[in-house]
């Protein structure tokens, strides 16, 4: 049995490991691979049908289009890989560069407050590289920090205020207690993802798939549940999340549509301050007399 990684320098091997692809398709070029070919199925169905109606041959209308697909598909797929190739080299660099600041014996990462010199290094790093990769390995970014415990509010090293995590895919996710203030989650697919105990304050969630994600743990009796006072919740889907006990205090964009479509908020802060179950109160009580909730 491979034995686990105990210091922060085998921690960060590993996870450049495990993190960067090793050359296999990705999901994403796959999906492209798929786009292609039902292109050029349905060209093909069409100059089918154009040859059955119009009683003339298809197959030189079938070689021109294979000869004229032969350079597209080919560039395609180059920039496609070119634009892969450029990521993982990215991720690779920062990856480097993390266990480089991780592995420092005078001044290790883990071991730095938030604001020292070289947190903010690791925190200019870490803005520099999200733009420029895709969901995934946004993902690939964001649980290196939360494994590393950079992030994590009892061992928080820097902030995320600002990062680009736009679409970023984290569905299924363990990030409790991690710190992602100010963070831009615009588009990001947290499905089913674990978020007990997470401050999402003042983060843009708009478009966000939250769905069936525990921002709550009703099964340890803790009572720590996520922050998102403050949040952009725009279009953000909330059908089945569990948001029981959350601070959600001046959050901003919601409808009371996405709340019905989430578990009971029991014990949570409403928007406008009031505890849940008194909100409900107050919202049956406007039904009844008429007035718009």
């Amino acid at each position: 049995m491979e034995q686990e990684p105990t210091t922060p320098r085998e921690r960060a091997s590993k996870f450049i490991k495990d993190l960067v692809p090793d050359g296999r398709p990705s999901r994403e070029q796959v999906l492209w691979a798929i786009r292609i070919a039902i292109v050029l199925v349905a060209l093909l169905v069409i100059f089918v049908l154009i040859g059955n109606l119009s009683s003339v041959s298809v197959l030189p209308l079938v070689q021109l289009l294979v000869t004229a697909s032969i350079p597209i598909v080919i560039a395609v797929a180059g920039s496609r890989y070119t634009q892969q190739q450029a990521q993982d080299a990215a991720l690779q660099a920062f990856l480097d560069h993390m266990s480089e600041l991780q592995a420092n014996k005078e001044q290790p990462l883990h071991s730095a407050q938030p604001f020292d010199s070289v947190s903010m290094v690791a925190r200019a790093r870490t803005l520099t590289v999200l733009p420029r990769l895709d969901g995934s390995r946004k993902r690939s970014v964001l649980q290196y920090l939360y494994e590393s415990k950079l992030i994590k509010n009892e061992t928080l090293v820097f902030f995320l205020e600002g990062a680009d995590l736009s679409g970023a895919y984290l569905r299924g996710a363990d990030l409790s207690e991690a710190n992602l203030t100010g963070a831009n989650l615009s588009g990001a697919d947290l499905k089913g993802a674990y978020l007990r105990g997470v401050i999402l304050s003042e983060t843009n969630l708009s478009q966000a798939n939250l769905s069936e994600a525990w921002l709550t743990d009703p099964r340890d009796g803790s009572g720590v549940s996520a922050d998102l006072s403050g949040a952009n919740l725009k279009e953000t889907n909330l059908k089945g999340a569990y948001l029981s006990g959350a601070n959600l205090k001046c959050a901003k964009g919601w409808t009371e549509e996405q709340f019905s479509a989430a578990t009971p908020f029991y014990g949570a802060t409403m928007p406008n301050g009031q505890k849940y179950e008194d909100w409900i109160k107050e919202r049956e009580r406007r039904k009844e007399a008429g007035e718009e909730a």
